[in-house]
């Protein structure tokens, strides 16, 4: 016991434990300002209301991990070695030009395209009947999302986590700030909160980023060229295929909910859901601290070493998912209001599924950055995918939103039995 508490001690004290506080506790005051608008719009919308604002909120956030192409990946296995190689600046600053222009250009193309076919989307699948505006600026969201996600993911590769997560928190003051005063006035609903989490937040974002580097911006506005040779094209695009059928499948639940017309458990599921999603933002702050150091394992005995902090670090985020599954009724309905009386259920069944999750982030990491094997996680995700939604399709009609877990965690649980034969056969050909 005293050899594990020093260790733990010893992990903590270093410099990626305080990374991983500084950009935990970050993470935790951007969840702070999430569970406060989640308090204030469960008492002044709507069960159905609430629902729908879930939906189409799930929907920006799905279709900005997707138009991320795979680049977040690209971003920590290379990004770091050209920042901290002084002589390779030039190619440093291609490489971040290039990952930003790709994913603006096919980001934009994406969003018009949705645009276009969004009313048909909601009117046969989503189905939450929402006005054009309201689907329009859902789609306008996402662009925003993907620009901030990008640059919050470089300045995380080079360990700015204190920079950015104050960034990224004052928008979240003058979000919160724009909401209430909006509020004597009546004017809080679906379609605002959309507009001012989506498309108010990241712009005020990326004005205080260019503001605290204008000369970087300058820079590679008007002295730096794009390269095809900065794109590792295969390595993103396989990386890119295997995050969207995850990112997809951990929403399809909810989405078919939503397909069959269940707007109560749609309302209830969807705000235990976030709740998940709180706690999923602790294991991705982790992850993102964890991750450069991933890239560098070259031994078996590197990797070990890595194994066992990644382990301890993401104790946390699991003990959390266990707790969801033996707090009291009454403990969710002080926050949330007794309006949403199966929210209880599902979050500790949800819960119980995402214990899973967080204990395989650590083979993810290892076929990202170690073996930079990401189609072996494509793999894996696709019968993820068939599991979740041919579940989901297949019995939610009949028993409810209780299938969701169910399906979600056996999901999780074959995706991990195949991604761990996967690890342990790589690691084994590391040289000790």
């Amino acid at each position: 016991m005293k050899k594990i508490l020093s260790f733990a001690e010893r992990t903590i004290q270093s410099k990626t434990g305080k990374n991983i506080l500084i950009n935990t506790i970050g993470n935790y005051m951007n969840i702070g300002f999430a569970l406060f608008f989640v308090l204030l719009l469960t008492r002044i919308l709507g069960r159905v209301e609430y629902g729908t604002m879930t939906v189409l909120l799930n929907i920006s956030y799905v279709l900005a991990n997707v138009m991320e192409f795979g680049t977040t990946s690209t971003i920590y296995s290379y990004l770091p070695d050209l920042y901290y190689d002084r002589s390779r600046r030039a190619e440093l600053m291609s490489f971040v030009k290039t990952v930003f222009f790709y994913q603006s250009y096919v980001s934009i193309a994406a969003i018009i395209l949705l645009i276009a076919i969004f009313p048909a989307l909601d009117e046969h699948f989503f189905k939450t009947g929402s006005p054009m505006i309201i689907l329009f600026w859902t789609a306008i969201s996402v662009l925003g999302f993907v620009w901030q996600n990008t640059i919050l993911n470089m300045f995380f590769s080079v360990k700015q986590f204190f920079e950015a997560n104050l960034w990224l928190n004052i928008a979240n003051v003058v979000k919160t700030l724009i909401i209430l005063a909006l509020l004597p006035f009546g004017f809080v609903g679906p379609g605002t909160v959309i507009f001012v989490f989506g498309v108010v937040g990241p712009a005020l974002f990326l004005l205080i980023a260019f503001y605290q580097h204008p000369e970087i911006i300058k820079e590679l506005l008007f002295r730096t060229k794009t390269s095809r040779n900065q794109f590792k094209v295969r390595y993103t695009m396989t990386n890119f295929l295997s995050a969207q059928f995850v990112n997809l499948a951990m929403r399809m639940d909810l989405f078919i909910l939503s397909y069959f017309k269940l707007q109560n458990a749609v309302a209830d599921y969807g705000l235990a859901q976030k709740v998940i999603l709180t706690i999923i933002s602790t294991v991705v702050s982790i992850t993102q601290v964890l991750s450069p150091k991933y890239a560098m394992i070259k031994a078996k005995l590197e990797a070990m070493k890595e194994l066992k902090h990644s382990l301890l670090f993401l104790a946390l985020p699991t003990l959390m998912f266990i707790g969801l599954m033996i707090l009291p009724d009454w403990f969710y309905f002080t926050l949330f209001t007794d309006k949403f009386s199966d929210m209880p259920t599902f979050t500790r069944l949800l819960g119980g599924a995402y214990v899973l999750f967080c204990i395989g982030q650590i083979f993810n990491l290892f076929h990202l950055y170690t073996f930079k094997k990401p189609q072996v996680l494509l793999y894996s995700n696709i019968l993820f995918m068939v599991i979740v939604s041919g579940g989901c399709l297949l019995f939610m009609k009949e028993y409810g939103a209780i299938v969701g877990p169910i399906m979600l965690s056996i999901a999780f649980f074959v995706s991990m039995v195949i991604q761990g034969i996967s690890t342990k056969r790589n690691l084994d050909l590391l040289p000790r």
